[in-house]
């Protein structure tokens, strides 16, 4: 996480990486870089953790979201 997160923001990657694995999905083993867009909003508690999820597990193809036209 860069910028300036709350605690709780910055401890999101471990809540967000021990459920993936406990819940039967694969972690990447490289870097993930997740990109919390919206600089005037805060990012305060853990309400992030499921976006965060979703987007791990759509860019290493585990899920497959709904495309939008």
């Amino acid at each position: 996480m860069v910028g300036l997160p709350d605690t709780g923001v910055k401890e999101c990657g471990y809540r967000v990486f021990s459920t993936l694995a406990n819940s039967g999905f694969c972690i990447p083993r490289s870097r993930t870089n997740i990109n919390l867009a919206r600089s005037d909003l805060k990012k305060e508690s853990p309400i992030n953790d499921l976006p965060i999820a979703l987007g791990i597990l759509e860019s290493t193809g585990q899920v497959k979201t709904i495309e939008r036209f």
